[in-house]
């Protein structure tokens, strides 16, 4: 028997409304994932961001204690008369020596307010070390410059090409450095008894007509240095952090009574380097006045090395807790970096008289 199968006249389909239902449910979903990928998009990219400022204040922080670690005085052995004069064209037929002392016209000068300028915050530091940099950049071993680390708020407009200088200069905390060249050296000029050497001449000079100067990194707030005597000198003699530089004030010119802290001619043993950075969407967010305020706060911190540990009493840890409240009160990111450097070639006399 033949039997003929016919296919149902009626398709089943989908209905107008349910193809709108479809496509607005597609809809909403492209929508929830662009706006993921968005999300993670912006997530990656301010990581990122958080990631390459703080490699780049880190990497600025180890110029900082690399260059320091170097410093040195060359130090070497004449006669002084009583008053502690040295042997002059000037005094050579009255001089009479009375002992043989430690010398050096090199200098290593640090601390607040060093630099003169009311745009420099916190500490800066100046001294000599064997890099060989020349004018013409190459390296000439071991042959001395003179270096120097500040902080600075301004515009970076004198680092760009005068084409740039007014569409993308940008105003921020920065760390700058200071380089004179080997042949431009001045540091004998001013130390060789000169009579207008007011012991800050051998780097201001150079310093104030701008050249030299570098850019090591953005968005540095702060630089706080305190020299130290080494862990076994403060043991030795009951002593502390503070008892070397207690103003973080220190000058190898300068002289102490107390001959177990007198920097005469000396490096000192140890230097602890705070330095405290934004991270650059902090930094723009900052407006005039933020800047304005937080420039006038740190005119005010890390001028006493007090007490180096207890953030209730007076001193560093109490500044550098004040810095951070100023911060995080206004959701600042902020990276602190610190470190014990010890120069390597302080040779720390504990007997040196003035």
């Amino acid at each position: 028997m033949q039997q003929n199968f016919h296919a149902p006249t009626d398709r089943a389909g989908f209905s107008l409304l349910e193809l709108l239902v479809a496509f607005a449910v597609l809809a909403l979903l492209m929508v929830l994932l662009a706006e993921v990928v968005s999300a993670t998009a912006s997530t990656w990219r301010s990581t990122r961001g958080k990631v390459e400022q703080a490699q780049q204040a880190r990497e600025a922080f180890e110029a900082v204690i690399s260059r320091l670690s170097e410093a040195t005085l060359n130090t070497h052995y004449e006669y002084e008369d009583k008053d502690g004069m040295l042997k002059t064209p000037t005094n050579s037929r009255t001089f009479q020596p009375s002992r043989y002392a430690r010398q050096s016209e090199l200098r290593f000068l640090s601390g607040p307010g060093i630099t003169g300028a009311v745009n420099r915050v916190t500490h800066a530091v100046f001294f000599q070390a064997p890099a060989g940099e020349s004018r013409d950049g190459r390296t000439l071993q071991n042959l001395l410059n003179t270096f120097g680390f500040f902080v600075e708020l301004g515009d970076d407009a004198p680092f760009l090409p005068p084409l740039l200088r007014t569409a993308h200069a940008r105003e921020r905390f920065r760390l700058l450095q200071f380089t004179e060249p080997t042949e431009s050296l001045s540091v004998y000029r001013w130390t060789g008894a000169n009579p207008l050497d007011r012991g800050i001449e051998w780097f201001q000079e150079s310093l104030a007509t701008g050249s030299g100067l570098s850019i090591v990194a953005d968005n540095v707030i702060a630089l706080v240095l305190l020299p130290m005597l080494s862990p076994q000198d403060q043991k030795a003699g009951g002593y502390s952090d503070t008892s070397l530089a207690p103003q973080y004030l220190y000058d190898s010119t300068g002289s102490n009574s107390v001959s177990a802290l007198n920097p005469r001619h000396q490096l000192p043993p140890v230097v602890q380097v705070t330095l405290i950075a934004l991270d650059e969407a902090s930094a723009a967010r900052m407006t005039g006045e933020d800047r304005a305020a937080l420039k006038s706060l740190l005119e005010t911190l890390f001028v006493s090395a007090g007490n180096t540990a207890d953030p209730l009493q007076p001193g560093y840890a109490h500044d550098l807790k004040s810095l951070e409240d100023f911060l995080n009160t206004r959701r600042l990111n902020y990276r602190v970096f610190q470190s014990n450097v010890p120069i390597k070639t302080a040779k720390w006399s504990r007997e040196q008289k003035n």
